[in-house]
């Protein structure tokens, strides 16, 4: 005998529905509740059967007391067997003392605007919304309630939503004047709000004090005083006394020092500053003195460039140019051309990695960025060619042994066992294999493995050469979905791996794009571009991330694990999954 969720205290004068489960081998011949005013005479009424095992049956209004109400369960079965809920029965009993009740209770409203919902509120909305919300708490907790208001003489209802009830107000309205709101529980009480009149909030003041200056070249700092509700609008123009508009928005600021990196030389600038108040309406502009722009020489050309072949990749490397600068563009010179081969965006670090399959030498250039976006004079060139791919695997292991079919000898750690030649991790455990430069990021990469899983505990990795925040990668379990990392923090999460039976697993990298698949199917890509090419120092693990961990550990087996150093076609995927 179970009787759901007994409380321990009932509204005063108001009916409660006790619900009860009842089992039995044999048919059941009826199901009583029995209850009393406490310490008054037992009375009895019948609970109706309302689906499979489960009856009903309320204790009426006039049961529960001031002081309290006691109650049980019996059950009879066809051959006379009783059982009682609760057990012990009649030395305990379930009881609940009463509280005073009128109605339930209820607040506001208030007037949300745009600052209240700002995560679904979409950035250029010019017309954003307002609410208004009131809470209501019934008696019994998350008992159903709904509200009514009169909003501008016209009336309106709906269901309450954990306590909260809320309703859009067109933002054409330009005050709500005399707003009621009721709240009706599920007995038919009903409580009232306090009659509230709004008005549109006043714009915000126009800040005051904006300030700009060059600090360094082609680096404008502007800086003011005031408050806004909803942040600052930051304009530029080169017409005195412009009207802010979108087309010249800088950026929306919540701080008072913003940081203008895009001027041009010799351009001179008006900066105009505006508050924004809760529903967007903007402050009158302050705004700054005009200031000048100067020019500046071009940035020096990177010094010590270095470049160096791998696996499907040249990588360079140089000294950090001295000075403000936006970063660097790398060029390959073929006869003589500069090609920029970095794409459009600067280089932010003194390294960059050309991912190619010609093994035939290129020579390269690299060039210094401003923060006007210009180019300062080539480096010295450098030349290197890129080492060839490998066609076929450069790891390969079905686990018939601890070494693998390209040579490489494996070490079982902890629990893991080579079982009817597979990994068997379902106790613990993981092999390891020595680190290569064969296995390093930076040059397209396939990783294909059959994976048999019982269960997913934590966050599962299923082969790691890497860490986090550092080099190298991996293919890990983690919110539902497969991940596979490439440095640093170039994650593709998509996809998921089902459990019980073997699925075939694929991740790769064509040193721009990386794609999972699943059973031959690709579940998800992404365009991750260049990845960090620091080697990793650590070994290769199967059924383990790098750092030794429960959490980490898979659950199940892991057969005919295969790296390939190219990014292999989906027909070829398919191929192996067949």
């Amino acid at each position: 005998m179970i009787v759901k969720l007994p409380p321990s205290a009932l509204p005063e004068g108001a009916p409660f529905r006790v619900r009860a489960i009842a089992l039995s081998q044999h048919p059941l011949r009826e199901v009583q509740l029995q209850y009393r005013v406490t310490g008054g005479p037992w009375l009895s009424q019948p609970m109706q059967p309302t689906g499979r095992q489960l009856f009903e049956a309320d204790l009426p209004a006039e049961a529960v007391g001031a002081g309290g109400v006691e109650y049980h369960v019996l059950a009879v079965d066809e051959r006379g067997a009783t059982a009682v809920a609760p057990v012990g029965f009649p030395e305990v009993v379930y009881s609940a003392s009463a509280l005073p009740f009128t109605g339930p209770a209820t607040y506001g409203p208030w007037l949300h605007r745009v600052w209240a919902f700002a995560p679904w509120v979409l950035q250029d909305q010019s017309d954003p919304p307002a609410w208004l919300r009131s809470v209501v708490i019934p008696a019994v907790e998350y008992e159903p309630c709904e509200w009514q208001v009169r909003l501008a003489g016209q009336d309106q209802a709906g269901a309450c939503a954990y306590h909260l009830g809320s309703i859009p107000v067109p933002v054409a309205v330009p005050a709500l004047e005399l707003v009621s709101w009721k709240a009706r529980d599920a007995r038919g009480n009903v409580a009232r709000g306090s009659d509230v009149s709004f008005a549109p909030p006043p714009p915000p003041a126009a800040p005051e004090v904006v300030q700009a200056q060059v600090v360094e070249p082609f680096l404008v700092r502007v800086s003011w005083e005031g408050v806004a509700p909803a942040g600052f609008g930051i304009h530029r123009g080169e017409t005195p006394g412009f009207a802010p508009t979108a087309a010249t928005l800088l950026a929306s600021w919540p701080w008072k020092v913003f940081d203008d990196s895009t001027p041009a030389p010799g351009k001179t600038y008006e900066y105009a500053v505006v508050a924004l108040g809760e529903d967007g309406t903007p402050s009158e502009a302050g705004r700054s003195v005009r200031v000048h722009v100067e020019d500046a020489p071009l940035p020096d050309a990177p010094a010590n460039v270095r470049a160096i072949g791998g696996l499907g990749r040249v990588t360079l490397r140089w000294d950090p140019t001295s000075g403000p600068v936006r970063g660097y563009s790398v060029f390959a010179v073929d006869a003589g051309a500069e090609k920029r081969v970095s794409g459009d965006l600067p280089v932010p670090r003194p390294e960059y990695t050309v991912v190619t399959e010609s093994v035939t030498p290129r020579r390269y250039v690299v060039r210094t960025m401003d923060r006007a976006k210009r180019h300062g004079a080539p480096s010295q060139p450098v030349e290197a060619a890129a080492l060839p791919v490998p066609h076929d695997p450069v790891f390969r292991t079905d686990f018939s042994s601890l070494k693998a079919a390209t040579g490489q000898e494996g070490r079982l750690v902890g629990r893991a066992v080579l079982d009817d030649q597979a990994l068997d991790t379902r106790q613990g455990g993981w092999i390891a294999y020595p680190g290569e430069e064969l296995f390093q990021a930076g040059a397209p990469l396939t990783v294909a493995m059959r994976v048999n899983l019982d269960r997913i505990e934590g966050i599962p990795v299923l082969i790691s050469f890497g860490h986090w925040e550092g080099p190298g990668w991996w293919i890990q379990l983690i919110g539902g979905q497969i991940r596979f990392y490439l440095p640093v923090q170039k994650i593709l999460d998509a996809g998921a791996l089902p459990l019980g039976g073997w699925h075939h697993l694929a991740a790769t990298y064509d040193g721009t794009t990386s794609r999972l698949f699943v059973d031959g199917v690709e579940v998800g890509h992404r365009d991750v571009g260049p990845v960090d090419t620091r080697p990793w120092p650590g070994e290769l693990r199967i059924g383990m991330y790098s750092d030794d961990a429960a959490m980490y550990q898979p659950l199940g087996r892991i057969d005919d694990v295969t790296i390939w150093r190219r990014a292999l076609p989906a027909a070829e995927i398919r191929a192996l999954r067949r």
